[in-house]
């Protein structure tokens, strides 16, 4: 069976570093790299290179983060209302979480990384515990990313391209272009509104090309990580 070229080799080295087929071990990790070949040439053949950023994504999800699902919920605080919305190109973390009473919507190239809360309701009355609290819209902009375990309440708006920090509290808006940390969240810095940022849609702009490079930075990290050199860490671990 040929290799298609379109395939990198597992055991592609970077620059400057040693052939990983030299060495006792050259042989075997040789043979590991064509088994590893073959099997991914096979799903290249049938499911392509997108099924397969799929499945490595599924694959990631299970071994990294088993335990922190993204939860998205509604309920409704009246007939007709509570909605989320998700735009093209968002990245949504493992533990994000966002419930909606009224509407919650994230703009285009959004990036909300782990354990995010975003919520437009209080979920409960100050005095009447059992009602439902008051909802307001939550807006997240264009291309905002919203920082580790950071919490965006009722009523915010997040402007285009801004930053909310680590573990911030967002309960008042985030104007464009600007960082935002603290509990209560205050914009503690502003960027350049002239100088272009990059967007997730450029990363996306050719999926196969991105599979490709993700896929030789992958193989040239872990291209000493195979079963026996697992086997021969646990009998020599020095």
């Amino acid at each position: 069976m040929q290799r298609d070229p379109r395939v990198p080799s597992r055991a592609m080295a970077e620059p400057g570093k040693d052939n990983p087929y030299e060495g006792p071990w050259g042989p075997i990790r040789r043979i590991d790299d064509w088994i590893f070949t073959v099997e991914m040439g096979i799903l290249w053949t049938f499911l392509g290179a997108s099924a397969i950023m799929v499945f490595l994504d599924v694959v990631y999800r299970r071994l990294a983060a088993p335990d922190s699902k993204v939860r998205l919920a509604v309920w409704p605080q009246a007939p007709g209302s509570g909605s989320i919305t998700i735009g093209d190109h968002c990245l949504i973390c493992p533990g994000v979480r966002i419930g909606s009473a009224r509407k919650i919507v994230i703009d285009d190239n959004c990036m909300l990384a782990g354990r995010v809360y975003v919520t437009d309701c209080d979920w409960h009355g100050l005095y009447d515990r059992l009602a439902m609290g008051r909802s307001e819209t939550v807006r997240i902009g264009p291309n905002a990313w919203i920082g580790d375990s950071a919490i965006v309440c009722k009523g915010v708006k997040i402007g285009e391209n801004s930053i909310v920090g680590a573990g911030a509290v967002v309960v008042e808006d985030v104007p464009s272009n600007t960082v935002a940390a603290g509990n209560p969240a205050r914009v503690v810095k502003e960027l350049d509104p002239l100088r272009p940022v990059t967007t997730r849609a450029q990363w996306y702009a050719d999926p196969q090309d991105l599979f490709e490079r993700i896929d030789r930075l992958d193989r040239a990290n872990l291209s000493q990580n195979s079963l026996l050199n697992w086997i021969r860490h646990l009998l020599f671990p020095s």
